[in-house]
């Protein structure tokens, strides 16, 4: 596969190219290196002319018979796949590291995406091998029209980052992620994620129908969403999402977690249709929001989400507004479940101007 990078690097492209492999095992000859590493651009890349590293399914090759292997070498991020080219695709391959002697957390990532510009990765499996890695699939220094779509991550210390500054068509859809988080033990904080995304501006941003299953997991955030203070998020759709068996003891002591974050977003914000069962708490911890906004500023509607809340403490939903510029936001037709007189089904922190909240069900002890 490198031979095949490595031309591509040499001679570039006219139109759209296709690198099609067909059933095996796929190693550097020492199996010390990547397989796949194109360093930079490939000259003739564009919207139109695309390079896709994929199955040959002509010859019965699909992400089960087609792994793409290292066991040693230089601890880097990429540690099996980087690529540094834009308009560049990577998609159904199995991603595997064998070398049992690296410790935990020390291979940066696995698949790693970086300076590029309309790229995607699709339809990966990616193992972390019991937490030896701490990035299953990462994306920095990245542009618009990214995409991060069908992977599954199992066994990464957090399943998948993009954390780049723009991110104008940002797709994050139908990813699987489970078996992450850390520390074995609970005395430790530890920032973990499923899915984090962070980016100082993005246009038209979607994250859809992704699944955290939190069993046999330590995480901090399930799923977050972060422009920081910047309300750097404009029409952002976080839709269908579901985190799921986050039980009794699965968090870090000291942190504060929360199922579904958002963090800093203005204009047209959709968040709907999301899932989330948090049983999970350590004693003497602040225990985990269900789905948490902070620093939102105009027009953002959170409709038909569930949350169930069952003895951990904190709120189902809890809104925090931007004080400065306080302006509509409208809670409607969500169903919150909480268990214990500790548990609020929706707090609200700070001002309430512009806050509609109609067609809710609750279901609480404790009151809003």
């Amino acid at each position: 596969l490198q031979h095949a990078a490595d031309s591509l690097i040499q001679v570039g492209i006219s139109g759209s190219v296709d690198v099609l492999v067909r059933p095996g095992v796929y190693t550097s000859p020492d199996s010390s290196e990547r397989v796949v590493y194109i360093s930079g651009p490939i000259t003739g890349s564009s919207t139109l002319n695309r390079l896709r590293f994929a199955p040959d399914v002509a010859s019965g090759a699909d992400r089960s018979n087609v792994i793409l292997r290292r066991h040693g070498g230089t601890l880097e991020d990429g540690f099996v796949v980087a690529i540094a080219s834009d308009h560049t695709t990577i998609e159904s391959f199995t991603i595997q590291v064998t070398d049992s002697t690296i410790g935990a957390f020390q291979i940066p990532s696995a698949v790693w995406m970086t300076e590029n510009l309309d790229s995607e990765v699709r339809s990966l499996l990616v193992d972390g091998f019991d937490l030896r890695v701490s990035i299953g699939i990462r994306f920095t220094q990245c542009t618009d029209d990214m995409s991060i779509v069908g992977n599954e991550v199992y066994r990464a210390e957090w399943g998948i980052e993009f954390n780049c500054r723009f991110a104008d068509r940002l797709r994050v859809s139908d990813n699987f992620v489970t078996g992450t988080g850390s520390h074995a033990n609970f005395q430790q904080v530890a920032r973990d994620y499923g899915i984090r995304i962070a980016a100082i501006s993005a246009a038209d941003a979607r994250v859809e129908n992704n699944v955290v299953d939190l069993t046999d997991s330590r995480t901090y955030i399930a799923l977050s969403i972060d422009s920081g203070p910047r309300p750097g998020f404009k029409r952002l759709t976080v839709s269908g999402n579901r985190i799921l068996n986050w039980t009794t003891g699965n968090v870090p002591f000291g942190a504060a977690q929360a199922g579904i974050w958002v963090v800093g977003t203005s204009v047209d914000t959709r968040i709907t249709n999301n899932l989330v069962s948090v049983t999970a708490g350590h004693q003497g911890t602040t225990r985990p929001y269900g789905i948490y906004i902070y620093q939102y500023y105009d027009n953002v509607l959170i409709a038909h989400n569930t949350v169930y809340s069952g003895g951990t403490g904190s709120a189902a939903f809890s809104i925090a507004q931007n004080p400065v510029n306080p302006n509509r936001l409208r809670f409607v037709n969500n169903i919150a479940v909480t268990e214990t007189a500790f548990d609020e089904a929706l707090r609200v922190e700070g001002s309430t101007q512009g806050l509609e909240a109609d067609y809710n069900s609750y279901h609480t002890t404790s009151g809003i």
